[in-house]
């Protein structure tokens, strides 16, 4: 499963992401997209139970998502410990995840 924070929401002190998760059917191998509101709070207990390691952050403003996204999504940017670009792609294919994933161990 995928899952790609869209939109950063705030409801009184609480902070809320938007989330699309991408769901492999065990049946058929379709992909099917589902929405999500959820707390930041609920976010990291996501990321732990995933066992993610690196850290995410949110983007209120969607200031740093401004800088590289346009129209197209899913995208996704990997940087490094040096803070230069590993990898950047856009839209998605079978597979893309279990590459990132290795990407960000060889990084690590």
């Amino acid at each position: 499963m995928a899952k790609k924070v869209v939109a950063t929401l705030r409801q009184g002190k609480v902070s809320m992401a938007k989330l699309i998760k991408m769901v492999k059917s065990p049946k058929t191998g379709a992909y099917t997209f589902t929405e999500q509101i959820v707390t930041d709070e609920q976010l990291k207990d996501y990321n732990e139970i995933k066992k993610f390691s690196f850290p995410m952050y949110p983007d209120p403003k969607r200031e740093v998502y401004s800088k590289f996204a346009d129209i197209t999504i899913p995208r996704a940017y990997l940087f490094g410990k040096d803070g230069k670009l590993i990898h950047a792609s856009k839209g998605f294919e079978e597979g893309d995840m279990e590459k990132v994933m290795k990407m960000i161990e060889k990084a690590l």
